[in-house]
């Protein structure tokens, strides 16, 4: 009987010789935790993402990786970091459906797998993260709670309506 990856229907095992091990072939939805990355303008901004992949070659899975699911996790956030570590602040929000198509051609880290899709979330509340944690650390003295709470609120309607305004106001108040 031949040896590899076998599809539906009966198949005899031998116990002590044969192993058996499931590979699931649907795709795998997964987010990514929020990243903090560093970017080109030196603007740290927190970044979170969904992954949907698929795995095309069930042997190449189970005998080049111990953890595939694991090691995809971990790729993908990594593959985010780098690439966003590229860019600055500006092209991060202004290029987001280009950074997703980038971040899904990068094959060359992804042997069994294809990375089907590959979406940031949740603008707003990075949005109010990034005033939240970089404008407050540098304007604690200056802006009280309530005047802060305005400015986040401003910022995201400023988002709502044009991101690069949006990231070319922000670092020239965090600077």
């Amino acid at each position: 009987m031949p040896k590899g990856a076998r599809g539906p229907g009966l198949f005899f095992i031998a116990p002590c010789i044969d192993s058996i091990r499931k590979v699931d072939l649907r795709t795998v939805t997964f987010d990514v935790p929020p990243q903090e990355v560093l970017t080109k303008d030196s603007v740290t901004v927190a970044v979170d993402a969904v992954v949907y992949y698929r795995i095309y070659n069930p042997v190449v899975a189970i005998t080049n990786v111990e953890d595939a699911d694991r090691s995809t996790r971990l790729l993908a956030a990594t593959t985010l970091r780098n690439v966003l570590g590229t860019k600055n602040l500006a092209e991060i929000l202004s290029e987001r459906e280009s950074i997703s198509t980038s971040m899904q051609k990068k094959k060359g880290n992804f042997l069994f797998k294809k990375i089907e899709r590959f979406d940031f979330n949740n603008e707003r509340k990075n949005c109010l993260w990034f005033l939240s944690n970089g404008i407050q650390d540098s304007h604690s003295t200056l802006f009280g709670t309530r005047q802060l709470d305005v400015l986040a609120s401003q910022s995201c309607s400023l988002w709502d309506s044009n991101p690069v305004s949006f990231a070319s106001n922000t670092i020239a108040l965090s600077t």
